[in-house]
């Protein structure tokens, strides 16, 4: 019904994107992209999640939540993210609850 109206499905707050309720849309939040933009140039020249997590933190850079604290799993969650690779797929699965039975 979400796709229907033309409405975001599965966004979460994004870290390098704001979500304006008002408006149901998305924009860049460059400050944040900067950061994306850092973690995967620390991954392609073959840096660990745990040490981009580390780094970032000596850095000093906060998360989406506004502290300094950033974990291995959260880069590599970051990394394998859909929305970061651009190869996001809405409407990947289907529900018959809502479905009219034919026959």
């Amino acid at each position: 019904m979400k796709m229907k109206r033309g409405e975001l499905v599965g966004f979460n707050g994004c870290f390098g994107y704001d979500y304006h309720q008002d408006t149901k849309t998305i924009t860049v939040n460059e400050t944040e992209a900067e950061i994306v933009r850092l973690i995967y140039d620390m991954y392609l020249q073959e840096n660990g999640c745990g040490t981009i997590a580390k780094r970032l933190v000596e850095l000093g850079i906060k998360n989406k939540r506004g502290t300094v604290e950033w974990h291995d799993h959260g880069v590599m969650g970051m990394i394998k993210n859909e929305k970061y690779k651009g190869d996001v797929l809405l409407g990947k699965t289907f529900s018959l609850l809502n479905q009219k039975k034919v026959g």
